[in-house]
């Protein structure tokens, strides 16, 4: 059963980081249709480094993507083993909510500068 949910929250990671990098992250050359120094386009940033970290094909670049699929498989063997429900249905519920929260902020934080002014460096907006 926990191969299972491993299984469909790896999909559901898939499509919560495509549909954002198609929406409020993608853009022109992967600059977000924010303007770079609003609160949208600054965590758009944070998600494109993190994932872009490390040279390529190096180790440190694959464990920016196996690091949450091997905790949700380990703290589930621990669970399973335990036999405990709570364990694996807290993991369940942990690692859904931050799917559900990184849409969330990146649908929902403003894409232009408070103020909006085009002339402050980095909030020009498409």
């Amino acid at each position: 059963m926990w191969a299972a949910f491993v299984v469909v929250w790896m999909t559901g990671a898939l499509f919560t980081l495509a549909l954002t990098g198609l929406g409020p992250c993608g853009g022109d050359g992967g600059s977000p249709y924010a303007a770079p120094a609003s609160l949208a386009g600054r965590y758009c940033d944070t998600v494109n480094s993190y994932f872009t970290a490390g040279d390529p094909g190096a180790l440190t670049t694959a464990l920016v993507y196996l690091w949450p699929i091997a905790l949700l498989i380990c703290v589930g063997v621990f669970g399973v083993w335990q036999r405990s429900r709570r364990v694996l249905i807290g993991l369940a519920a942990v690692a859904t909510a931050l799917l559900v929260v990184h849409a969330g902020l990146a649908y929902n934080l403003p894409d232009r500068c408070r103020p909006d002014d085009p002339n402050r460096p980095g909030c020009r907006h498409y």
